[in-house]
C-alpha cells in the first residue's frame, strides 16, 4: 500500500500514528485485515489498459481464499474501498452488491451471504488522489462517524 493511501486509510480509521510501522501495528492490533482486490498480475500484450474483469478473474481464487482466511480469524465485516473492490466482490458472488456502486451507495451498509457465510459490508470509494470528487462527496464527518460505529459494533 502506498504512503498516500496508507495515511488516508489510517486517518479515516482514527489511527493517529499514520506513518510507518506504528500505524500499521495499531491497524493490526484493532483486528483489521487489509485484502487487496487485485493482488496478482495479468499478461499485458500491449500498452493499453488491462481490462478490469480480466484482472479480477485472474485474482478471484486468491481473493476468495484471503476473505475466507480473514473470516476464520473472526472477520464478519468488510469495508469496500473503491470500484475495483466492489466489482471483485460481485464476481465472487456477493449478490446483494449487484446493483450497488461506490459513488451512488457511499456510506451504505449491505448484509450479504456467500456460501453460508454472512458479512456486513460498508461501501466507500477509494480514498486516493484520483477520486477527489468522491472523497469530498463521501468522506464527510457524517459518513466517517457511521464508519466508526460500523467498525465498533459487535
Amino acid at each position: 500500500m502506498g504512503n498516500f493511501l496508507r495515511e488516508r486509510l489510517l486517518r479515516l480509521l482514527g489511527i493517529c500514528a499514520v506513518g510507518g510501522e506504528e500505524g500499521l501495528r495499531e491497524f493490526q492490533e484493532r483486528g483489521y485485515f487489509l485484502v487487496d482486490a487485485v493482488e496478482c498480475r495479468v499478461k499485458r500484450t500491449c500498452e493499453s489498459a488491462v481490462p478490469l474483469l480480466e484482472v479480477i478473474n485472474n485474482c478471484s481464487n486468491l481473493l476468495s481464499a484471503k476473505i475466507e482466511l480473514a473470516r476464520t480469524r473472526g472477520a464478519k465485516k468488510i469495508v469496500i474501498l473503491g470500484s475495483t473492490a466492489i466489482q471483485a466482490l460481485k464476481e465472487l458472488g456477493f449478490n446483494e452488491l449487484r446493483e450497488k456502486s461506490v459513488a451512488k451507495n457511499c456510506g451504505e451498509v449491505v448484509e450479504s451471504r456467500i456460501e453460508s457465510r454472512e458479512f456486513k459490508i460498508f461501501i466507500l470509494p477509494l480514498p486516493a488522489k484520483w477520486g477527489v470528487k468522491y472523497i469530498k462527496q463521501c468522506y464527510m464527518d457524517e459518513v466517517k462517524a457511521k464508519l466508526a460505529r460500523f467498525l465498533e459494533e459487535k
